[in-house]
């Protein structure tokens, strides 16, 4: 068998790409039809006489070289070139057609197409570059426009330029312009091996290279007069390429038509030749192709799921194929994914490790790692699924390689899957996967699957819940490491939501699927504290929208809320105002109600704050009392009130708002208003009662009235006193911190100017205890001593007196700091020294 008649050799078609062009050069020893022995097959008979004539011919024309008599003859030059080429010797060859360049006459148009054919047939054997390939091209072509007329091989040299410059096209015009049966072996073996390389290329990467080839490889398997072994060899090729271009079925019909085909040639073939002429040739060949084909078949099988068929084409593949070959590796590669497809994980993915131990080819080898890959997936061990993922994606040359769609749709399922079965954290990883490679071009249900995956592991870190209960979460509830990892998800799923957005814009039978993808974007950005991108989506979602979208009334007023976060209030008062306007009958609209009097507050619009809480807790706004919006306008209004200094008017609104909502966050910042409220009022009834133009009776009531503002005070302020001190210390904001203690020192205070000695005692004894190392501790201990002297107990009042110096030396010089203490050192000093124990008491007694 020769060279040009040898078939595809196992690892051909996965050879590295610095193969190719070695395959489109095009030796001239690879095309002499002498065999190593020496023996000339009976196909190259027919060259025999025109080897005999060249021979004539390069001996006249040394003949005549040598006489001297004359110049040469640039066409004997020319054929001596010629002859050279086709012995390989290609300097020599070189060296006669620059001799006859400057001999040749400019009208002899013959001789020039001579010149440059030969001149090109010398480029496309040196040299391998781009540049080269189009030198080849352009001496061809003035071959032709000199009248010469391009042999067989030097079509399918120059369809061999063509398709190294990856002009595909002209290349296969070429190819199929020569595909008549009559060309010479030479011309045969170089159009051979531009198929091979043009395979090779449509396997690494081209999708429309492999669409162009497909019907190449059909004509070349199914043409009269060729080898059997080439023929067998294109339709193998042809499967593959159909395999790899997920068309498995037309793979199937095409294969198994030319193999008939193929089978009935080499019984011809074996009945006009004699077995004794051809002897153990044609029975491996048989075998080889055999194996080949069925090894293929299975696979096309394996990719239609048809486990049974694809089981006996691979058996009959095994059985003909060679150890180490590389088709039967496939085929034990394609059997453990049945085994694997039949339940038997363990046993597949064992024959897949012992597949990849045998150190396949490239393509084997990603084939091999993406079905051990599905497997690990369905054996839940994902970290060895994530490994082999990878590593196919930075195997995988580029976007448009064979395996690179399958290994994009077998990650879009894993990450599917694990959204599916509530394993966001898993969906994330094999999506990112996929969104951090440069090969990935992101699809819709990529985008959407790997941002719900986002959504909802921010949603899980901040505990659950819709929308709004995200919205509500404070950090008493979730830890600030929490809080930032969920902040993370959330921003990574509004990018992926914004992504989806833009693929599907513009897409009129998509608009619906656009709607949730930008809403969720805006949200997605809203809980992850990303303001700035939240906004700008909220924008585009409403101004895309109308009433009819049934979401747009809560994501008007998300948007109007994250303008109100961002103190953008005049914004905010807009937003809230065009709600309300736009959807005024529902909850949202009502909860606008609220967020626009807050702007009002914030922008000092008081008196127009107050008229609308005043509607909505008076019921005019027709908002119910049991609605949530109603019971945020209360709190709302009564700290209006209070900052109004409306006091009478903020401890009816509050004090109704801590006893319908005792469980509100809020409800201890509104009972410590409420007592100040009521101290206040206190404060203002004893001025009244001191007035010189007071009847008794009008004292009377003053007086009652102090004292039921008082009660009502010490009563608010023991409340927050209970509340806060249930919590843990650590957990109080210094605001509540400094509202505990306000609120200790008041109620104590009120419960003093109740006359109320013993349970006073109490309290500052705690408020004593509690702020040791605090001014508060000094001022606690002072009233005792007020208090000592009040229930006259003298020994106890000097006792708390000797307290009071010892703790003003005890304490240190930051105790005294202005908001801690009303005085420095000093003034405390000179305070305890000026209320001498007797004037103390004296004082009381008045």
């Amino acid at each position: 068998m020769t060279d040009d008649q040898a078939p595809m050799s196992p690892d051909a078609q996965d050879a590295p790409r610095e193969t190719q062009e070695d395959a489109f050069e095009t030796d001239a020893s690879a095309d002499s039809q002498l065999t190593e022995s020496g023996r000339i097959p009976w196909r190259s008979t027919w060259q025999l006489p025109v080897a005999l004539t060249s021979l004539l011919l390069i001996g006249v024309g040394f003949w005549t070289i040598r006489q001297g008599t004359a110049e040469p003859d640039p066409n004997v030059l020319l054929t001596i070139g010629a002859q050279r080429l086709a012995e390989g010797r290609l300097d020599e060859a070189a060296s006669f057609a620059d001799r006859a360049a400057p001999l040749l006459d400019d009208s002899d148009a013959v001789g020039r197409g001579r010149l440059y054919a030969l001149q090109g047939d010398l480029e496309a054997r040196r040299s391998r570059s781009e540049r080269a390939h189009a030198q080849v091209l352009a001496l061809y072509e003035q071959a032709q426009l000199q009248g010469h007329a391009l042999t067989p091989e030097q079509e399918a040299r120059r369809a061999a330029a063509l398709a190294s410059l990856k002009r595909y096209e002209a290349a296969f015009a070429h190819l199929m312009g020569t595909s008549g049966e009559a060309l010479d072996p030479v011309a045969e073996g170089v159009r051979y091996r531009v198929l091979q390389a043009l395979v090779e290329e449509a396997q690494a990467g081209d999708p429309s290279l492999r669409t162009q080839l497909v019907p190449v490889l059909d004509s070349y398997s199914a043409a009269h007069g060729r080898q059997v072994d080439r023929c067998a060899w294109a339709l193998i090729a042809a499967a593959r390429l159909r395999l790899d271009s997920g068309d498995a079925e037309a793979g199937i019909e095409y294969l198994m038509r030319g193999m008939r085909r193929v089978d009935a040639r080499e019984d011809l073939t074996s009945e006009a030749l004699g077995a004794e002429e051809l002897g153990s040739e044609v029975e491996g060949l048989q075998t080889e192709w055999l194996g080949r084909m069925y090894g293929t078949l299975g696979r096309l099988w394996v990719a239609l799921d048809d486990r049974d068929a694809a089981r006996n084409a691979l058996d009959i593949a095994l059985q003909s194929l060679a150890p180490g070959d590389e088709e039967r590796r496939r085929a034990e590669a394609a059997m453990a994914w049945i085994e694997f497809a039949d339940g038997n994980f363990g046993d597949a993915i064992a024959r897949f490790e012992a597949v990849l131990a045998a150190n396949p080819s490239a393509m084997t080898q990603m084939e091999v790692r993406l079905w051990r890959a599905e497997a690990y997936a369905v054996l839940g061990e994902y970290d060895q699924s994530v490994t082999d993922y990878r590593t196919l994606l930075e195997i995988v040359p580029d976007g448009v390689h064979p395996l690179a769609k399958r290994v994009i749709v077998s990650l879009s399922d894993r990450v599917r899957e694990s959204f599916h079965r509530s394993d966001s954290e898993q969906a994330i990883q094999f999506g990112e996967l996929m969104l951090g490679s440069e090969h990935v071009e992101p699809d819709q249900a990529l985008l959407q699957y790997t941002a719900n995956a986002h959504y909802a592991q921010g949603s899980l870190l901040l505990g659950g819940g819709d929308s709004d209960d995200l919205h509500a979460v404070g950090p008493e509830h979730v830890t600030a490491d929490e809080r930032r990892a969920a902040n993370t998800h959330f921003k990574r799923a509004g990018t992926l939501y914004s992504m989806l957005g833009a693929l599907l814009q513009g897409d009129e039978g998509q608009q619906a699927l656009w709607n949730r993808a930008q809403a969720s974007a805006a949200e997605s950005f809203d809980l992850g504290a990303d303001r700035t991108s939240a906004i700008a989506a909220y924008v585009a979602y409403l101004d895309a929208t109308d009433e009819r979208d049934l979401q747009r009334a809560r994501m008007a007023f998300r948007y109007a809320r994250v303008l109100h976060s961002a103190f953008r209030f005049e914004e905010a008062l807009a937003a809230y105002d065009a709600l309300i306007e736009r959807h005024g009958g529902g909850a949202y609209a009502a909860a606008a109600h609220v967020g626009s009097a807050q702007c009002l507050v914030r922008l000092s619009r008081s008196q127009e704050a107050r008229a609308r809480l005043e509607a909505i807790v008076s019921g005019a706004a027709g908002i119910r009392p049991e609605a949530i919006e109603y019971q945020e306008a209360m709190f709302e209004l009564g700290t209006l009130l209070w900052g109004m200094d409306a006091f009478a008017d903020a401890a009816k609104v509050l004090d109704e708002a801590v006893r319908r909502y005792p469980e509100d966050g809020r409800r201890a910042q509104s009972a410590y208003m409420l007592a100040e409220s009521h101290r206040v009022l206190a404060d203002q009834s004893r001025t009244r009662g001191e007035k010189e133009f007071q009847t008794p009776s009008q004292q009377k009531v003053s007086a009652q009235e102090q004292a039921h503002h008082l009660r009502e005070a010490a009563t608010a302020f023991e409340s927050v006193v209970l509340t806060y001190r249930e919590r843990d210390p650590a957990s109080l904001s210094a605001l509540e911190e400094e509202m505990l203690r306000e609120a200790s020192v008041s109620n104590a205070d009120a419960v003093f100017r109740l006359g109320e000695y013993e349970a006073c005692v109490e309290l500052l004894e705690e408020i004593e205890r509690r702020y040791r190392t605090e001014a508060t501790s000094l001022e606690a201990l002072i009233r005792l001593v007020e208090v000592y002297d009040a229930l006259g107990s003298q020994e106890m009042a000097e006792k708390a007196h000797r307290r009071s110096e010892l703790r003003l030396r005890q304490l240190p010089d930051d105790a005294f700091e202005f908001p801690g203490s009303q005085f420095d050192r000093d003034a405390w000093r000179k305070w305890l020294e000026r209320r001498p124990m007797r004037g103390v008491r004296h004082l009381v007694q008045e």
